[in-house]
């Protein structure tokens, strides 16, 4: 019988126990409390997937890239990309994909795009903008 998931107070507590290493507890936490490890990061599923192995990161559960635009589950094929959270966030953007708000947007001249690799469906990056009032 598994025992009650830990708070966030019992978690810090193991960590701060095992000095600071969260690569030494974390396994244990997710195989003793049957918890999922996912991973969320504003770079696309490539980029990600070349940090867990360059950094030897524990396989997640679920990956959640392009600044939450896309979700990834693994199956026998790979990562697959979440057909239904690209249909639930394509009502947030009232039906328009990426290059249709890029062309409304293309007047605002202070923001920059960043590289194509970066962006995705629903995902234009423009969050790194380069603006300061009056330039």
């Amino acid at each position: 019988m598994k025992t009650a998931r830990p708070d966030a107070m019992d978690i810090g507590l193991l960590v701060w126990q095992s000095g600071g290493d969260t690569c030494l507890i974390l396994p244990i936490l997710i195989e003793q409390y049957s918890m999922k490890l996912a991973y969320v990061s504003g770079r696309d599923l490539d980029l990600m997937l070349k940090a867990i192995k360059e950094y030897d990161l524990l396989e997640p559960d679920v990956i959640v890239a392009d600044v939450g635009s896309s979700i990834y589950f693994p199956d026998k094929n790979g990562w697959q990309k979440s057909s239904a959270w690209e249909h639930t966030i394509f009502g947030d953007w009232n039906g328009f994909n990426s290059e249709q708000i890029k062309e409304r947007l293309a007047g605002f001249e202070f923001l920059q795009e960043q590289e194509a690799v970066q962006t995705s469906l629903y995902c234009i990056r423009r969050c790194d903008v380069c603006w300061r009032q009056g330039e």
